[in-house]
């Protein structure tokens, strides 16, 4: 199995570094604590479990991809990662004592097939209300449940309930003019109070009032600054060299807030793969004719 699960600890901070931008509790806070719960030989009281907020295109999905694509030799396709999405599995027209029922055969299956199994919970909005209570037992301070060990498991949730919270806080503490690397957990304190009553999996779910959630992860609103970091990366993952010129051409296409001062992305980087292919075809276009 040693082969198949391993963690690339400096080039996965090298690569958080230069293709996540504006989202300083990455590097603060999951990068710190992924490490510390994948070292050798290291005890855990449970398995590690995250849960990432904010508005689309702020990179959730994105920082999922680059970190299990840095434990597992085949990265998101590894049979020890297991995704879960709110719009696909255990709908709430299903019947509820069949989603339990699954879950729980869903992760003891994974963590008996890898120790070190990471399951994915993607869209929680989507998720009928405190669904993931039936897997509390895995990742509570329970050394062994059915003669198997989940400590060594890792359990991300991904949604966009709490991004109004994250958003007026980045947005009051921009006009502060506090630079994002000095922003602090501590700061977005509402974003639990918030995912607690929103709609979804972990609404009044025993995992928030039993404390099992180590870390919640508030995703900022991108800059511009940062959407054009995402253009200058998407251009050269294309292999070609972007202008100014273009750049702008790519920003016209995206909505920016508040209205009268243009700054946040509405949609963070989503999307911006298609305009800059668009914008760098256009040059061809013209090199050609």
């Amino acid at each position: 199995m040693g082969r198949f699960v391993f963690l690339k600890r400096d080039t996965l901070r090298t690569n958080l570094s230069s293709l996540v931008f504006g989202q300083p509790f990455v590097s603060q806070a999951v990068l710190p604590l992924l490490i510390s719960h994948r070292r050798a030989n290291m005890y855990h009281d449970k398995a590690l479990v995250m849960s990432f907020h904010g508005s689309q295109g702020t990179g959730k999905n994105y920082v999922v991809k680059i970190l299990v694509e840095h434990l597992y030799k085949n990265g998101l396709a590894s049979r020890y990662v297991h995704y879960f999405n709110g719009r696909i599995h255990f709908t709430k027209h299903s019947k509820s004592s069949k989603h339990t029922e699954d879950l729980l055969k869903a992760v003891k299956d994974g963590v008996d097939l890898c120790p070190t199994s990471v399951f994915i919970f993607d869209e929680l909005e989507k998720f009928p209300p405190r669904i993931l209570d039936a897997i509390k037992m895995f990742i509570d301070y329970n050394p062994f449940i059915y003669e198997t060990g989940y400590r060594n498991a890792m359990f991300i949730f991904l949604s966009n309930s709490g991004m109004e919270v994250i958003n007026k806080k980045t947005f009051e503490l921009w006009t502060q003019q506090i630079p994002r690397h000095e922003f602090k957990l501590n700061d977005f304190q509402d974003l639990v109070r918030e995912v607690y009553n929103a709609e979804g999996a972990l609404k009044n779910s025993e995992l928030i009032t039993s404390s099992l959630i180590d870390l919640f992860v508030p995703f900022l609103p991108l800059e511009k600054s940062h959407v054009i970091q995402c253009i200058r990366v998407e251009a050269s993952k294309q292999g070609e060299d972007i202008t100014d010129e273009q750049i702008e051409e790519v920003l016209s296409n995206l909505d920016f807030q508040p209205e009268d001062i243009q700054t946040f992305s509405r949609n963070g980087c989503k999307n911006i793969k298609n305009y800059v292919l668009l914008s760098l075809k256009k040059k061809h276009w013209h090199t050609e004719l």
